[in-house]
């Protein structure tokens, strides 16, 4: 097939907010990651040591400048899959973690969970105190009435009722207390503390019970009942186009809340080529259904409870698109990423290997396909479009890199001393969103240098951040065809720490004041208690103006913007009465 020139991608923006608010995960990097220590010990009210305890930790974006906003207070936002270990027999543990602000739980048989929300890494010193949990007991029954045995039951923290709540409920955690029905139909819940949940009970042959803000009062109070309702259920068969079935096809069971304790997200065809969901919640279900060499389909399922519901999927096979990546001198472009997108669902991936060769056979058929193509070193490329039938292996396939423009410079700190493997972004300035394009992601030398190529004409910003010190982005730098590498130096300034105590105004430590800190040069909330002698620690603070507002727990108020950051220890007395 002929040669073809290509045009440049239109390359996604960058929001200024999400990538201050994202913290180090947004200078993702080919890089092993730097981790730093979440670190402490975990014991009794009496400072007993617990073995065994199960440590989470949740990486979260710092969403406070949307505070006093439309989200509930308990809503996090999570961008890692949670990290875990266990408390070894002098009841410590230890997570290795990138820097960022974390939610830590902490499980433990026969207490009552505990968390943390905001524990900024690196932490060490992160003492929980579990207090003994209480005893819930209940029974599960049947629609009719009858006791169910071997049923499982689990308790969760209660998420208030909306749109945004239920959608955001992190099913990853695990449940804070679960136990199974015994043969009369009774269970037992250990480790709750008093307090508000929602119960959750499955089995076989019935849909998933839930029973929404329950309230939890301990020993003593009347047996909890979780009625089963009757199930629901999916049936399959996927065929191909001559109607024989297909082995293997992975399902999946796209809903918006899972919970993996009980609940099956994947499944695949037997010898048969059928599969079935059961045990289903909703009436309204998706499906997504992949198998090798065949188009990836979607498809909604309504089902009543009691019911199951029958269909009969028939896959259509790909087609293969092969061929190769070259620069404009001719020279083979090795580890290039290529996606084919048909519409907005439609798409596959693919890569060159070290003589710039791609074989791509997962291609949906069909008209007006485009592949688009990014490499670090070259502009992005758009190539096509391209029809395509069903079965249909499309050859020679040559596309040309345009190697594009260039940005270098030196990352360094307020003193003009180079910072070494700092993380840096490049990112062209448009109005456009291409999801298909990645940024140019790199970290500085020895000499805090970096150079950044295969770059879109036109303007762009630069960020970099480096752990200790605050993130920050030059916007409006130049790339213009034909023209040397445009030149850049990124400041970065050092994170400041505040130290501090509140006292009343005699004098006396105040303990569990609240400490709001809105720091002006990031645009951001800083949290944080005061302890039991009344003194407190704000890290990660700009040395710009910082406004503070103390609340006793008494309910007195002061508010203070004269504090200087990082000039040592202050006092701030509060006018107690």
């Amino acid at each position: 097939m002929g040669e073809r020139r290509t045009r440049s991608v239109l390359p996604s923006v960058l929001a200024l907010a999400i990538l201050l608010a994202a913290g180090p995960a947004a200078f993702g990097s080919e890089d092993e990651p730097l981790l730093v220590p979440i670190s402490g010990r975990i014991t009794t009210e009496r400072g007993e040591p617990i073995a065994g305890a199960r440590v989470e930790a949740v990486e979260e974006i710092d969403w406070s400048f949307l505070r006093g906003s439309f989200l509930p207070p308990h809503i996090s936002f999570r961008r890692t899959e949670p990290l875990s270990t266990r408390t070894g027999r002098d009841g410590t543990f230890r997570l290795g973690v990138r820097p960022g602000s974390f939610r830590v739980w902490v499980i433990a048989a026969g207490f009552q969970h505990a968390q943390r929300p905001d524990v900024p890494a690196p932490c060490e010193g992160l003492d929980v105190h579990l207090a003994v949990g209480g005893l819930v007991h209940g029974v599960v029954r049947a629609p009719d009435g009858t006791k169910v045995p071997g049923a499982r039951v689990a308790a969760y923290p209660a998420r208030s009722r909306g749109v945004i709540s239920d959608r955001l409920v992190d099913p990853s955690l695990p449940p804070l207390a679960q136990a199974s029905s015994d043969a009369s139909g009774r269970f037992v819940l250990e480790g709750l503390a008093l307090g508000i949940y929602d119960l959750f009970a499955a089995c076989p042959g019935y849909s998933l019970a839930e029973d929404r803000d329950v309230d939890i009062c301990g020993y003593g109070r009347e047996p909890i009942e979780v009625r089963l309702r009757p199930e629901r259920a999916i049936e399959a068969l996927v065929l191909d186009a001559d109607r024989r079935p297909i082995e293997g096809a992975e399902v999946e069971l796209d809903q918006d809340v899972l919970l993996p304790w009980i609940e099956e997200k994947t499944v695949r065809t037997g010898v048969d080529g059928r599969f079935a969901f059961t045990s289903l919640r909703y009436d309204g279900n998706r499906i997504l259904i992949n198998a090798a060499g065949f188009v990836s389909q979607r498809h909604r399922v309504e089902v009543d409870e009691g019911e199951r519901a029958f269909l009969e999927i028939v896959l259509t096979p790909t087609a293969t698109v092969s061929g190769q990546v070259v620069g404009e001198a001719g020279e083979a472009v090795r580890g290039a990423s290529l996606w084919a997108i048909k519409g907005p669902f439609g798409r596959s991936r693919s890569g060159t290997d070290a003589n710039g060769r791609f074989t791509d056979s997962s291609v949906e058929p069909g008209q007006g396909i485009r592949i688009l193509v990014s490499h670090p070193d070259y502009l992005g490329a758009d190539f096509g479009p391209l029809d395509l039938e069903p079965g249909e292996h499309r050859r020679d396939v040559r596309i040309v890199l345009d190697p594009g423009g260039a940005v270098e410079g030196r990352v360094v700190d307020e003193e003009g001393e180079p910072i070494a493997g700092a993380s840096i972004i490049v990112q062209p300035l448009c109005d456009g969103l291409d999801p298909y394009f990645k940024g140019s992601r790199l970290r500085s030398d020895p000499l805090g240098a970096f150079r950044a190529q295969g770059l879109e004409w036109g303007l762009h910003l630069a960020a970099a951040e480096a752990p200790g010190y605050l993130p920050n982005i030059i916007v409006g730098v130049p790339v213009r065809r034909g023209e040397p590498a445009s030149s850049v130096e990124i400041r970065l300034e050092t994170k400041r720490r505040l130290t501090g105590r509140v006292l009343a105004a005699d004098g006396r430590p105040v303990s569990g004041a609240t400490v709001l800190a809105f720091d002006t040069g990031q645009g951001r909330y800083f949290e944080t208690r005061s302890d039991e002698v009344g003194a407190f620690i704000l890290e990660g603070l700009s040395p710009h103006p910082v406004w503070f507002r103390i609340r006793a727990p008494s309910g007195e108020v002061i508010d203070r913007d004269d504090i200087p950051v990082g000039a040592g220890e202050v006092e701030i007395r509060l006018p107690l009465r």
